[in-house]
């Protein structure tokens, strides 16, 4: 068990909007993430070593939890790393109501249903922004790609002018100094 914020008592309109405290369900997730974490390290011990003796006949269970100690290490540093950083963003970001918006002041003749048709217009918005963006994504491939193009033609120009300065030096020519 674990909680982040100690401020428990912050969140009060939070709670009554979303009609969970936010600090309360981020650690629940992460109490289910360390179990599901806890278990995979449990199973990974056994099945490693059931598929170990079979390539190894040395190994031994304790050398396969060993390895696999220092592998759960790594993973939980990570899965903490980066849940704070998943749960700050969280809080601030998806739980945290704007000072401006007060459930008292949410009148109660203000139409919150969601209706089929509201939805079906939230799909065609969402595939039209889909198609939008695979449109871009086509188009920032082809520019990339003449820009690659381009690039390539600037190089064998480099190259070539690198080349005839270095011809003519060996000449005792300067032919670039002549073409300006």
């Amino acid at each position: 068990e674990r909680s982040t914020f100690s401020h428990m008592g912050e969140w009060v309109e939070e709670t009554r909007f979303f009609g969970v405290h936010p600090i309360a369900l981020m650690d629940d997730v992460y109490n289910m993430i360390q179990d599901y974490v806890v278990e995979a390290g449990r199973s990974l011990d056994d099945h490693l070593y059931a598929e170990m003796r079979v390539i190894d006949k040395g190994a031994t269970i304790e050398r396969i939890k060993q390895t696999v100690s220092r592998y759960m290490e790594i993973l939980v540093d990570l899965r903490d790393r980066n849940y704070d950083r998943f749960e700050m963003y969280a809080l601030r970001n998806v739980f945290r109501l704007p000072e401006a918006l007060s459930i008292d002041t949410l009148s109660a003749d203000v139409d919150v249903t969601y209706t089929d048709d509201d939805e079906a217009k939230l799909d065609e918005e969402i595939e039209r922004l889909r198609e939008d963006m695979a449109f871009w994504r086509r188009k920032v491939r082809s520019e990339l790609e003449s820009l690659r193009l381009s690039i390539g033609g600037l190089e064998k120009i480099r190259d070539a002018l690198s080349e005839l300065t270095s011809t003519s030096s060996r000449a005792q020519v300067n032919v670039l100094k002549d073409l300006m």
